[in-house]
């Protein structure tokens, strides 16, 4: 007999594909998450209307091509940190189960929201609310505690078809080994990509103020079918980025070393986002919420991503893992020893 202990993998054996993709999909959650806080005289699905042509165009690229994916008590209470821990629930209980059984519970989750849903109508002309814009810090911790917690219990549904495909792509080292999946990648990236742009053309168009708003029904309609498509433009994106990873090989340049250190650091890179925006636009620090177009706020998140590269790049040339990595490897890896014969 003999004692052996997981640990977390070292740097240097790591997959460049998961990391490099991670590393990207900052970028997208930057552009996700920043507008929902900007305010204007009329909002429609997080964008302020009066807006310039410029700002249309942006918001129609948004729309088309971003992926709709403690902290949000101080942060953002729409955060998604808190919707993970009751998906790694979800995860410990079905780990276990068959790869058939996991894709057809991932199939029904993608159906169910895909389904017209009345609450979609009636929340896109919602403001940023006081969840979002506290006046205050005690505002801010009242609202924030039942907005967090009705995310982390109704968030995850909308997580959980990816969450789940991500499980059994994971047993298979889809992402890992993609020499091996090269066909599944291509059609996933071809197939993807090309159904989250379509399937976002009729809420795009609407947000960008190319087509008029519709009515209820329709938004009911058109607003699932933009969430569900764009979950296949996540798969799309993800196996796309991981071809991409396979034909670089060998070959890294200082660029995809600094994404790849990034996507290494995710969850520090995504938090270091969330100070970001608590000090932008919480209205009792700089409250630039009624100042930035769509535009600039979309300037403010790649200036944002591109400054956790640097640092993320920075740490990886120094030997340091993300500070809230190493917590969270400390809490992962503190188990007993397995036994092995």
């Amino acid at each position: 007999m003999s004692t052996t202990a997981a640990g977390p993998t070292a740097l240097a054996e790591r997959a460049l594909g998961p990391d490099l993709a991670r590393g990207v999909m900052l970028l997208f959650i930057a552009l996700a998450n920043s507008h929902y806080f900007l305010r204007g005289s009329s909002i429609l699905g997080g964008y302020p209307q009066d807006a310039s042509p410029l700002d249309s165009a942006v918001t129609w690229l948004l729309a088309t091509f971003v992926v709709g994916m403690a902290d949000g008590l101080l942060f953002f209470a729409g955060d998604i940190l808190a919707m993970y821990g009751v998906l790694l629930l979800l995860g410990a209980w079905v780990v276990f189960w068959k790869d058939r059984w996991l894709l057809v519970l991932a199939l029904l989750v993608f159906v169910m929201t895909a389904l017209p849903s009345a609450d979609y109508a009636s929340a896109i002309a919602d403001p940023p609310d006081s969840a979002m814009l506290p006046p205050d810090v005690g505002t801010m911790l009242s609202e924030r505690t039942g907005a967090v917690g009705f995310v982390a219990l109704l968030g995850p549904i909308g997580f959980a078809c990816p969450f789940l495909i991500g499980l059994v792509a994971g047993r298979h080292r889809v992402l890992e080994q993609p020499e091996r999946h090269r066909i599944l990648l291509t059609v996933t990236a071809v197939v993807g990509l090309g159904v989250s742009v379509l399937g976002a053309q009729p809420i795009a168009l609407v947000l960008s103020g190319a087509r008029p708003l519709p009515g209820s029904e329709t938004l009911e309609l058109i607003g699932p079918l933009h969430d569900a498509t764009g979950v296949l433009g996540g798969f799309g994106y993800a196996a796309l980025i991981t071809l991409i990873a396979h034909r670089i090989g060998a070959r890294r340049g200082a660029v995809i070393n600094a994404l790849a250190a990034t996507g290494q650091r995710s969850m520090t890179c995504y938090l270091v986002q969330s100070v970001v925006w608590a000090i932008v636009f919480t209205p009792f620090l700089l409250d630039l919420s009624a100042t930035l177009t769509v535009a600039s706020t979309a300037l403010l998140a790649t200036g944002t991503w591109l400054v956790t590269v640097v640092l993320a790049d920075r740490m990886r040339r120094t030997g340091q893992r993300g500070p809230f990595e190493v917590l969270v490897r400390r809490v992962t890896y503190r188990q007993p020893r397995r036994a092995t014969l």
